[in-house]
């Protein structure tokens, strides 16, 4: 027959497992802590007190960090919105160029790029523009690139920061095609990184969320045996 100690413990981890909604409550487990003195169950018990604070600050600084990336991010995509307004000038001069021509005229060019002329035309922009031309031809795609490099572009600071709210302060310093797809090429990064670090603070969160409620089904067993 089955001890009152091995009775106890599988009522215990029974009604563990259904009040915390868990299934990791086996006997085994209660039986451990039946083992174990008051004195050492109530050291445990503060020692667990201990981590269970602890667990809360990290959890804290992770939500702050995914509030302050989430913050981040918005206004990185109000940038990213306000960046795409501004090459929408060098994009209309895109739809100008007789790419259907130049794809119609070189036998094969559409098996190169692998898509139709109408497939392209219906978002044309500058990096799509010039990846087709370099598939049909690279050395002319890098003499067109060098040659839209240093095309001007005046950006209505004012305008953007009224409408989106962005930080115009990000696109200081750009005078040409070049400088504003350096800063694009940065915006780009600096989205990826708080994306990453976004991912990282809310599985970071999710772990702890998982040992801290570990935690409170072991305190509630050491509460219970102590009573």
């Amino acid at each position: 027959m089955p001890s009152d100690r091995t009775t106890l413990a599988r009522e215990l981890a029974t009604k563990m497992n259904e009040k915390w909604e868990v299934t990791f409550v086996t006997p085994m487990i209660v039986q451990i802590f039946i083992v174990l003195s008051k004195p050492v169950r109530e050291t445990l018990y503060a020692f667990l007190q201990t981590q269970k604070a602890a667990l809360n600050i990290q959890k804290a600084k992770l939500v702050r960090a995914s509030l302050k990336s989430n913050h981040l991010a918005d206004e990185l995509s109000k940038l990213q919105t306000a960046t795409a307004i501004a090459l929408q000038p060098i994009n209309q001069i895109l739809k100008l160029m007789p790419l259907d021509t130049i794809i119609k005229e070189i036998p094969g060019a559409e098996e190169i790029i692998g898509q139709t002329y109408d497939d392209i035309k219906r978002n044309i922009t500058f990096d799509k523009f010039t990846d087709t031309i370099a598939r049909i031809s690279p050395d002319f795609a890098e003499f067109f690139d060098s040659l839209t490099k240093f095309i001007p572009i005046k950006i209505a600071l004012g305008a953007i920061s009224n409408t989106f709210g962005a930080n115009y302060e990000f696109f200081d310093g750009i005078n040409n095609f070049q400088d504003l797809r350096e800063r694009i090429e940065d915006l780009e990064f600096r989205l990826a990184r708080t994306a990453a670090l976004s991912s990282y603070a809310q599985a970071g969160s999710s772990y702890i969320d998982v040992q801290a409620r570990k935690i409170d089904v072991y305190l509630d067993i050491i509460s219970t045996l102590n009573v």
